[in-house]
């Protein structure tokens, strides 16, 4: 779910246009675009081109927006921003080369006992303090026959806690292992030889499971987490997943960030893969609108030419076949792995007091121990080759170059 204000689509060559036009020169990777604007939120953060063209939530900002200068760091004229940084200095540049002003950016930083890492960038008169919570665990971290954990799990921890998400918690228990052994079930026959008797076996169970979600629906308290970030006057709460990376995004009033860091302590603790069984038909749905893209399935083959049986391979969507039989015991093994604050970053920008936060972060994340689970070691990418790799594919879509190195 994601709250998205009305804008313009991006139009990529405008884009390149006006980074040749505010940088004054090329900076050597056009792949990175200005920031997409949310409602009230706006972002620096990059963008791959090479995502604009298909993207709702990816919009154009304004030429000369007063919103967008006054908001952000209060110069005219110009509607592009570059941050380049150093370490913890960050410089941000006004579009116009000649005339750009260098301001500095400090960004505190504090490491807690237990490896969880705080970010902290001041910035006073901020309307909304800008929170995310990253943690180092994407697509490249799963094995063969478990793709797209990394996606799901983040799917899983908008569904509620102990705490959050449901009405009666011993109820949502019952229909939870209900719905575990009816899956384990219909998975075990559907693996078996076809057979008239076993299929109405199979279709029973279909049933049983569509009624165990039905009793479910009826306990939860639906969009709880959205619900009680808008109630404290957020205006963008989302999350992504990458190859690498899964981050938890929320923007909120400087005098609210407390309610950031209670709900993301209380997700890394005692998540409970509420509405796991239902929520495979909103993945795999997901997963077949990607490949209903122009040219969606090629890319995929195009990756597993360059990267062969390393991770990296992996869809970030995962494979149909791995979401039908992941099971809720491997997503929770997956999730004490990597979920833990030695795994962890969180970033605060806004205008609040560093030491302020890292108390915050010390009195609801001090407490979470490392993870326990070794982390296996992601492999070298060393892929040898004896000649020139050619794929050809056929399909609609727009003309396009992508340069892999």
């Amino acid at each position: 779910v994601q709250h998205r204000a009305s804008a313009r689509e991006v139009d990529r060559e405008w884009l390149l246009a006006q980074r040749r036009h505010a940088c004054g020169h090329e900076l050597g990777d056009d792949r990175f675009m200005p920031a997409r604007r949310h409602g009230d939120q706006h972002a620096l953060w990059c963008t791959p081109v090479d995502q604009l063209g298909d993207r709702g939530d990816a919009h154009r900002i304004a030429a000369g927006s007063e919103a967008f200068e006054r908001d952000r760091i209060g110069v005219g004229g110009s509607n592009r921003i570059e941050m380049l940084g150093c370490g913890n200095r960050f410089r941000v540049c006004r579009g116009d080369a000649a005339a750009a002003d260098d301001l500095p950016v400090t960004v505190h930083e504090k490491v807690l006992p237990n490896g969880l890492k705080i970010l902290v960038v001041p910035r006073k008169g901020a309307a909304q303090a800008s929170c995310a919570l990253a943690y180092d665990v994407g697509s490249v971290n799963e094995r063969v026959g478990q793709t797209g954990m990394a996606h799901y799990l983040e799917h899983m921890m908008f569904k509620g806690t102990q705490k959050t998400g449901v009405k009666d918690l011993a109820v949502d228990q019952r229909l939870r292992d209900e719905l575990d052994r009816v899956l384990a079930e219909t998975v075990r026959l559907e693996d078996l030889p076809a057979d008239p008797e076993r299929a109405k076996q199979i279709e029973a169970l279909k049933a049983e499971r569509l009624r165990l979600i039905q009793e479910q629906k009826q306990n939860l308290v639906i969009n709880h987490l959205f619900t009680i970030y808008g109630d404290a006057g957020s205006t963008f709460t989302n999350a992504m997943t990458g190859t690498d990376f899964t981050s938890y995004i929320a923007s909120l009033p400087p005098e609210k960030l407390e309610l950031f860091f209670w709900i993301e302590a209380d997700r890394m603790q005692n998540i409970v893969f509420r509405q796991f069984h239902a929520e495979k038909d909103v993945v795999r749905e997901e997963r077949r609108m990607y490949e209903n893209r122009p040219a969606a399935l090629f890319n995929e083959e195009v990756s597993r030419a360059i990267y062969g049986s390393h991770p990296y391979a992996h869809p970030v969507l995962g494979y149909h076949e791995d979401l039908r039989a992941m099971t809720r015991a491997e997503l929770r093994a997956f999730w004490a792995r990597y979920y833990a604050p030695d795994n962890a970053m969180i970033y605060v920008g806004g205008d609040v007091d560093p030491q302020h936060v890292f108390a915050l972060a010390e009195r609801y994340f001090g407490a979470i121990p490392p993870s326990k689970v070794e982390r296996p070691r992601i492999p070298m990418l060393r892929i040898p080759r004896s000649g020139e790799i050619r794929l050809r594919g056929r399909g609609i879509g727009r003309d396009g170059v992508s340069l892999y190195h």
